[in-house]
């Protein structure tokens, strides 16, 4: 293999040590942008008001050229500058950020009481976002005068990211995804979502697909997203939001243990552990995806 001028991009977010587990950003740069602002007339008319970028995902998502943009490096203070600027300049931001770490940043800022932004269009991704985190976060925001919507996406590594992308939920509360990627061929294959691309790249996803009002319903396997786990998160309050970053882990006997937020006083339970503890006693990293999926011994 001889190397070209291009820029490969492995996620921060995975424990994966595949050597050709990369992304090629710079094909898909503007392709992409392009394609979400045909797709959706709402992102179109949103980018063109030149919103403020604000990057906080843990891979290089290639958004340069359109407007500004700051990558915070997943770091709080930076991420804090950030948004205080858009506010001062009166501009929107388009956030990208996984869910745990985008929430956990946003609620460092509004901690903080510093200027807010009038408007965020956070374009979240990685693994499944749970829609009482979503609540929570609007509900918090909307309390400083922030309106929050979201732009879903689906993708995956070895292919391109935002391959598929949404702007609105189902009764289930899974995001409803459009195809966004036009290079991309995707099919069904037993239930199962299978992405091809050029130079015969093909990956079976593992998780499960179904084509459904109009779009696609796309749902992470039981390995990345546990019905059990799944359902506890949703239904968390405000208040186990507030007090719980979402991370967990389980043991053998399938206890499960969840991390405090870094700023939170002692631990109500046992089963609560604090922000720090959480990352020594578990071989996650914080720019890690959370463990929400069935343990190779079938433990939830």
């Amino acid at each position: 293999m001889r190397f070209h001028p291009c820029y490969f991009s492995y996620s921060a977010g995975s424990n994966s040590r595949n050597p050709y587990g990369y992304r090629i950003v710079d094909e898909t740069t503007n392709l992409r942008l392009d394609q979400l602002m045909e797709l959706f007339p709402s992102v179109s008319q949103f980018l063109k008001q030149q919103p403020l970028i604000v990057s906080a995902y843990p891979a290089t998502l290639g958004l340069t050229g359109i407007t500004a943009l700051v990558d915070t490096y997943l770091h709080p203070p930076t991420f804090i500058r950030a948004l205080r600027l858009a506010a001062c300049e009166n501009a929107s931001v388009l956030l990208a950020a996984q869910p745990l770490v985008g929430a956990e940043l946003l609620l460092q800022h509004c901690k903080e009481k510093m200027e807010v932004p009038r408007h965020i269009l956070w374009a979240v991704g990685g693994y499944y976002f749970p829609l009482s985190l979503e609540n929570f976060i609007r509900k918090i925001l909307a309390g400083k005068g922030c309106d929050i919507t979201f732009l879903y996406s689906y993708g995956v590594a070895e292919i391109g990211h935002t391959c598929f992308a949404g702007i609105s939920r189902l009764s289930c509360g899974e995001p409803l995804y459009q195809k966004v990627a036009t290079e991309v061929t995707a099919r069904i294959k037993e239930k199962e979502l299978v992405l091809e691309a050029g130079n015969n790249r093909s990956v079976a996803t593992g998780d499960y697909a179904q084509i459904i009002q109009g779009g696609w319903l796309i749902k992470n396997n039981i390995t990345r997203l546990a019905p059990a786990i799944r359902d506890e998160l949703e239904s968390w309050t405000a208040t186990d939001w507030l007090r719980r970053t979402g991370n967990l882990q389980t043991n053998p006997e399938g206890k499960i243990t969840y991390q405090l937020r870094e700023r939170k006083p002692k631990k109500k339970s046992k089963n609560e552990i604090p922000y720090y503890s959480f990352w020594d006693e578990s071989d996650n990293y914080p720019t890690s995806k959370p463990c929400w999926g069935l343990t190779q011994e079938g433990n939830k």
